[in-house]
């Protein structure tokens, strides 16, 4: 354990999410990598934010997600989801210039995904805010999405069983990439579930190579 210098990192990682009406389950990884693409630090790309009654989830710049979701507990006034959703957009934008200043150009493209429950539709919702569509307002359809998209044919998974079976064989055919068309999936699987007006998280799976990630991100501190 060690002090790390605060620099850009990517997320370009795994994010897996089944929504209907009575409840929203969220899987994501947890490595997070240099933008040359070796293991950086292990993170949480899916925040619960309880007085919200919402997760946010990210991909794309790391730093992009972190800071929104510390926005949301030190500068945002809002009771629920669809009262936030009204301001999102624009302080979007605000934060990933202010990155830009900070870092450069920012590489790829970074997405922030709400989910929570709707006082207004009196239901679970999910929302996306993609930086290519200028960080607007995306509702999210009912169903099963992932990013990365897999290459060989799926069907959405039934149980935890299959969810973890799916993020595997994603990474296997993002590992099978060259290195700068690559998505980097690692560290472990964690997932939210939000029904019946509460939300859990636990970790589902570690990937083998996790201890070997652990020591390489702990020699790129020194």
């Amino acid at each position: 354990m060690g002090a790390v210098r605060l620099e850009r990192e990517d997320c370009m990682s795994l994010l897996m999410f089944a929504t209907d009406p009575s409840q929203v389950l969220v899987v994501t990884d947890t490595l997070a990598t240099h933008p040359s693409g070796e293991p950086f630090l292990l993170v949480s790309k899916c925040s619960i934010v309880p007085h919200l009654e919402m997760a946010v989830a990210y991909t794309g710049v790391a730093q992009v997600g972190q800071r929104w979701a510390h926005q949301l507990q030190t500068a945002v006034l809002a009771r629920n989801i669809d009262l936030l959703d009204q301001h999102v957009p624009g302080a979007l934008r605000k934060l990933a210039s202010e990155l830009t200043d900070e870092f450069g150009e920012l590489p790829g493209s970074s997405t922030v995904y709400h989910f929570g429950y709707s006082e207004d539709k009196q239901a679970y919702v999910g929302i996306a805010y993609r930086s290519e569509q200028n960080f607007e307002s995306d509702p999210i359809t009912y169903g099963f999405g992932l990013k990365p998209v897999p290459i060989v044919p799926f069907s959405p998974p039934g149980n935890l069983d299959g969810w973890i079976a799916l993020g595997r064989q994603i990474r296997e055919e993002q590992d099978a990439r060259p290195k700068e068309e690559r998505v980097y999936i690692g560290g472990e699987f964690w997932i939210t579930v939000l029904a019946n007006r509460t939300i859990q998280t636990s970790r589902i799976f570690r990937f083998e190579d996790f201890e070997e990630q652990w020591l390489q991100m702990n020699e790129s501190l020194r």
